[in-house]
């Protein structure tokens, strides 16, 4: 069962077979909160075009039916967002685009920060900008984090500063390493781990689909950076395949692969690891303040549990939805909820069960569906209780279950194709030299047993004078 707080309305069921009513209730609240007015500073990133793909089109819904908003937006083209002169020289040009950096010490740089050199931008978020840096004192190369000029405002600031605390207390295999946190030209930063590869955002808008035992180990390598978080008590709450990045290099000793690898012949899937990025909307599972700009839903619709549509409590399990949404996609080339737009996905994810994985990945083997059907669960007491044991399970899969990996999953088919047996073990000469050794070591003793049971007492041969003596007093034979 979901249940909302107080004043929100109950939902006692919301599958399908729940009644009409209780799935009216549903959609009015999600309605109300697709139809809350946002943020000045979320308006401006749409007309500056830096808004997040996702919220583009349901914000511009909303300004279309909303008076206010479209004063706001009136007010703002014709002040805040009027167009610029172009600035003669490069150096002008970048410090009109990014007036929190320094000039350039060296050519083909954008700038320094903070002792930084300033190489180029990597991409432009929600909530800040990235870009590849060096650290001069260390020459190592680093991914600075840059608070956006247009998220100033005091909540954006916290939170953006709250990610860096997360980062900086979660130093795992599976999360992206932070370095330092600071300030500077009032601009809240932050720097961390350089990675070399592609988000799993990239690779999947590349390849559709990824084979069986590569998708089943990044989830696993996510999970048990979920369980490194959850075990300190915070939850992502933005779990995503642009917030999962596919390491073939990093500048962490001994991790990755040669610039341009992104795999290595003859193994089971690519050698890469994950990292976890971006814990900008993480908080922990009891307390802490809560920076959602209120009537506001942060996160990826597509990959949002029930109860954070619907504003129940959430902790551990949350996350794991997410990524079994994530692995959903993996797996079937396809998210598992889907609508025309943010309403409609929302509702799909608290009324609709996913397409059955059968008809469209049948390769993948009944076990791993079964794991699938129980992290999809909408009651988040149906699903695993933590991410350890997701961890443990996806273990037992890759190790114990043979899945059929290199098909891509079919656009319609309802036959799911038993597992195939377990390959037999090949025996190695090493084996079989040590069995050789092991039976001759038992045919020598075998010898010696029989050699000493057989032979007469003392295992001596008696003389030859003395078994004369005793055939010579033997008495003749008669005539």
């Amino acid at each position: 069962m979901l249940r909302t707080p107080p004043g929100r309305g109950k939902i006692t069921d919301v599958r399908p077979s729940g009644c009409p009513v209780e799935r009216g209730r549903v959609k009015q609240l999600i309605m109300a909160l697709a139809a809350a007015c946002p943020p000045k500073s979320t308006i401006q990133a749409l007309l500056a075009n830096s808004l997040p793909p996702d919220e583009v089109e349901s914000l511009r819904r909303h300004i279309d039916s909303c008076s206010n908003c479209k004063s706001v937006v009136d007010a703002l083209r014709t002040t805040v967002f009027e167009e610029k002169p172009s600035l003669p020289g490069t150096a002008n040009r970048q410090a009109d685009e990014y007036p929190f950096l320094d000039p350039p010490e060296q050519p083909g740089d954008l700038g320094r920060f903070a002792g930084y050199r300033v190489l180029r931008l990597i991409e432009k978020g929600g909530m800040g900008i990235v870009f590849e840096s060096e650290d001069p004192s260390l020459q190592r190369r680093v991914a600075l984090k840059v608070l956006r000029p247009d998220r100033s405002d005091a909540t954006f600031k916290e939170r953006f500063l709250r990610e860096a605390r997360i980062a900086a207390s979660l130093p795992h295999e599976y999360i992206a390493a932070l370095y330092q946190v600071g300030e500077y030209n009032q601009t809240p930063f932050f720097a961390m781990e350089y990675l070399q590869g592609e988000s799993l955002e990239t690779r999947l808008n590349r390849d559709h689909w990824l084979p069986v035992p590569e998708a089943l180990k990044i989830t696993r390598q996510v999970a048990l950076g979920l369980h490194e978080a959850h075990s300190r008590g915070l939850v992502h709450r933005d779990i995503k395949p642009a917030n999962i990045f596919l390491v073939t290099r990093s500048d962490t000793p001994g991790l990755g692969l040669p610039p341009g690898m992104s795999s290595l012949p003859f193994m089971a899937g690519p050698a890469t690891n994950v990292k976890i990025l971006d814990f900008g909307l993480a908080r922990p599972v009891q307390g802490g303040a809560n920076l959602t700009v209120q009537g506001m839903i942060l996160g990826t619709p597509h990959y949002m549990a029930p109860e954070r549509i619907t504003g129940g409590p959430v902790d551990g399990r949350t996350d794991l939805f997410s990524l079994g949404c994530v692995l959903f996609q993996m797996l079937a080339g396809k998210v598992p909820f889907d609508g025309q737009d943010t309403v409609a996905t929302m509702t799909a994810i608290l009324q609709a069960e996913p397409p059955p994985l059968a008809q469209l990945a049948p390769q993948v083997s009944p076990v791993i569906a079964q794991l699938l059907k129980e992290m999809l669960a909408k009651n988040a007491d149906d699903r695993p209780a933590n991410a350890r044991v997701v961890v443990d399970r996806l273990r037992f899969i890759e190790h114990g279950d043979t899945i059929q990996s290199l098909r891509p999953p079919a656009e319609s088919s309802s036959v799911v194709r038993p597992p195939a047996p377990p390959p037999k073990r090949r025996l190695g000469l090493g084996f079989w030299l040590g069995a050789l050794m092991i039976i001759l070591a038992l045919l020598i003793g075998l010898a010696i047993l029989l050699n000493h049971f057989l032979s007469p007492r003392g295992g001596a041969t008696p003389p030859a004078g003395k078994t004369k003596a005793r055939t010579s007093h033997a008495p003749a034979p008669s005539r």
